[in-house]
């Protein structure tokens, strides 16, 4: 996992923990539900699987790639603790980011509170290279199931991102 997603990913938990650290600490809180997404005929395998009693994290990356060195991937996770909404959960994760990465932007494409879809991207900045990430995030009163699809490289072209919200957005659960 390159250092930008465990950073990410260990700021998500921070967070997390810091909101309800007994709940989090707490057996067995986590779903066992997964997302289940249809890429068509593209051949994508699953390169990291990561499960606690609190949390999971799923990777896939296209073939030819491998979660280490990869310039797209999917990313299908679930962060524990407490947030009252997905509108809570969304703007901490994207406050996060913007402190950290140079030029970072996004769009909250929808929000219900209990479902959320949003996008954030940024140029390379030598920091960081350039990347856009769509991501789905649905509430738990114990955590965050989250699905994501990033992809290295400027922003998405319109065709890009719209089949990747489409995908997304409409990704069932297991």
């Amino acid at each position: 996992m390159k250092i930008k997603h465990i950073i990410c990913f260990l700021a998500l938990l921070f967070t997390a923990c810091a909101t309800d650290p007994v709940a989090y600490l707490s057996p067995g809180s986590g779903p066992q539900t997964t997302w289940r997404i249809f890429v068509g005929n593209e051949h994508w395998y699953r390169g990291t699987q990561s499960r606690t009693r609190n949390s999971h994290l799923l990777e896939f990356v296209p073939e030819g790639q491998t979660v280490e060195n990869w310039k797209e991937i999917i990313t299908d996770a679930f962060i524990p603790g407490h947030f009252s909404t997905t509108t809570d959960f969304v703007r901490a994760n994207l406050s996060d980011l913007r402190t950290v990465v140079d030029g970072f932007q996004s769009t909250i494409i929808s929000d219900t509170g209990n479902e959320a879809l949003y996008e954030w991207w940024h140029p390379d900045s030598g920091k960081w290279p350039a990347e856009h990430q769509i991501s789905r995030v649905k509430y738990y009163p114990n955590g965050m199931l989250t699905l994501s699809y990033a992809r290295k490289g400027p922003k998405m072209d319109d065709a890009t991102r719209t089949k990747w919200i489409e995908r997304i957005s409409t990704a069932p659960l297991r």
